[in-house]
C-alpha cells in the first residue's frame, strides 16, 4: 500500500478581485504636468558652456595675434592706394592749371589790346588839338591809381601758388576799361603804369608755365613710381605663389615645371632659380614615396649582396630559384648600411640615408640607382627652395 493520495481531476474554484489602481490626486497631476519644465536649466547650462567656449576661442585668437594679423591691412596695398590717390590729385591739379593758364592768357591778350586802343585814342586826341585837350579828371586818376595800388599790394602779399588770382585780372580789365571809356582820357603815365602791371602779370604767367612744367614732371615721376610699385607688388605676389607651389610639390610630390617657368619669367636674379629650373625636367618624389621604395628594394639589395659573395653555391645548383640564401647581417656590410639608412629615413633625415645608400657595394648599390637619383633631386631642390625663400624675404621691402 502507498500513502500517496490519488490525484483528483476535479476543477478548483478560485475567486480573486483585481487590485484597485490608485487614482492620482489633483496635486500629483499638476506636479506631473509641471515636471517637463525642469529641463530648462539644462539648456541654460549648455548655452552658458557654449558662450564660455566661444569666449575662450576668441581670447586665444586675440592672444596669438592671428586676429590682429588678419585685420591688419596689407602695407603694400595701402602704399599703392595712397600713391594712386596722390597721382590722381596731381593730375586734377595739372588739368585745372592748364585751364586757368589758357583763360588767363586770353584775358591778358584782351587787356593788352585795350591798352593799345587806349594809346591810339590818346595819340589821335593829342594830335589835332594839342591845346584843347582837357586835363584828366583828378577823381578818375585817383580811382585808377587806387586800383593799381591794390593790384600791387595783392602781388606783394600773395604767397607763391600754382594759380593766379582771377580777381587781379578782373581789376586790371576794369582799370583799362575805365581808362578807355573815360571821355577826358588818361595820361601817358597812367597808361605806362597799366602796361607795367600787364608786364608783371605776363611774367607771373611765365613763372606759372614753368611751375606747370615742373608739376607735369612731378606727375610723371609719381606715375612712374606708382607703376614701379605696382609691378613690384605683382612680382612679389607671383614669387610668393611660385615658392608656395614648390613647397607643395616637395610635400606631396609632383611636377614643378609650371613653378619653374613662373620663376624664370620674374625679374628676380638668383642662382637658386637656375638650380630649380635645371631640376624641373622630372617630377619630384615625396619623402613617403622614397621611404616606401627604399623598404621595397631592401630585400633585393640583400639578395644581390649574397649572390655577389658566391656563398649559396651548391644550394643554388641543387634547388635553383626555389631557395634563396643570403649572408647574415652580422657578416654583411650591406646589411649594416641598409640598417643605417632605414634608421635615418625613420627620423626624417633623407640626406644621411642617401649617404649610407651611396656607400653600398656596387651590386647592392645598383638596385638603388633610381632611388638615389630621386633622393638627390629632392635634396637639391629643397635646398634651392630654402635659399630662394631667404633671398626673397631679404629683398622684400618692409
Amino acid at each position: 500500500m502507498s500513502d500517496q493520495q490519488p490525484t483528483s481531476s476535479d476543477p478548483i474554484d478560485a475567486e480573486f478581485e483585481p487590485a484597485e489602481t490608485e487614482t492620482p490626486s489633483e496635486d500629483e497631476t499638476a506636479a506631473s504636468r509641471k515636471a517637463p519644465k525642469s529641463s530648462g536649466p539644462g539648456w541654460l547650462s549648455l548655452l552658458f558652456v557654449m558662450l564660455v567656449a566661444f569666449g575662450a576661442l576668441g581670447l586665444s585668437l586675440w592672444s596669438s595675434g592671428l586676429l590682429e594679423k588678419g585685420l591688419k591691412p596689407d602695407e603694400t596695398s595701402t602704399g599703392l592706394a595712397s600713391l594712386t590717390d596722390r597721382q590722381s590729385d596731381l593730375s586734377n591739379r595739372f588739368d585745372q592749371l592748364e585751364q586757368d593758364m589758357g583763360a588767363f592768357g586770353a584775358r591778358l591778350d584782351k587787356i593788352e589790346a585795350r591798352l593799345d586802343e587806349t594809346e591810339t585814342a590818346m595819340a589821335e586826341a593829342s594830335g589835332p588839338q594839342p591845346q584843347s585837350q582837357p586835363a584828366p579828371s583828378s577823381a578818375d586818376i585817383s580811382a585808377l591809381q587806387e586800383q593799381i595800388t591794390a593790384l600791387e599790394e595783392r602781388v606783394s602779399d600773395q604767397q607763391p601758388s600754382s594759380s593766379i588770382d582771377p580777381q587781379r585780372i578782373a581789376d586790371l580789365e576794369a582799370a583799362v576799361q575805365a581808362s578807355g571809356n573815360d571821355d577826358e582820357g588818361a595820361s601817358s603815365a597812367e597808361v605806362a603804369q597799366l602796361r607795367q602791371q600787364l608786364t608783371g602779370l605776363r611774367r607771373e604767367v611765365s613763372q606759372l608755365s614753368s611751375a606747370q612744367s615742373t608739376l607735369g614732371n612731378t606727375i610723371n615721376q609719381a606715375s612712374e613710381r606708382a607703376d614701379s610699385a605696382r609691378s613690384d607688388a605683382l612680382a612679389a605676389s607671383q614669387m610668393a605663389l611660385a615658392i608656395a607651389s614648390l613647397e607643395t610639390a616637395l610635400s606631396r610630390g609632383g611636377s614643378i615645371e609650371d613653378s619653374a617657368a613662373l620663376l624664370q619669367s620674374l625679374p628676380f636674379s638668383s642662382s637658386a632659380v637656375a638650380t630649380i629650373s635645371s631640376l624641373s625636367s622630372s617630377p619630384v618624389a615625396s619623402e613617403d614615396s622614397l621611404h616606401q621604395r627604399f623598404l621595397d628594394l631592401r630585400e633585393t639589395a640583400l639578395d644581390r649582396d649574397s649572390a655577389a659573395a658566391g656563398e649559396p653555391g651548391w644550394v643554388n645548383s641543387l634547388f635553383g630559384d626555389y631557395v634563396s640564401v643570403r649572408r647574415g647581417s652580422a657578416e654583411s656590410e650591406t646589411a649594416d648600411r641598409l640598417a643605417t639608412a632605414t634608421a635615418a629615413l625613420d627620423s626624417g633625415d633623407l640626406k644621411s640615408a642617401l649617404g649610407a645608400v651611396e656607400e653600398l657595394p656596387d651590386p647592392s648599390r645598383a638596385v638603388y640607382e633610381s632611388w638615389i637619383s630621386d633622393a638627390r633631386q629632392r635634396i637639391q631642390l629643397s635646398s634651392a627652395v630654402n635659399a630662394l625663400r631667404l633671398e626673397f624675404i631679404e629683398q622684400t621691402p618692409r
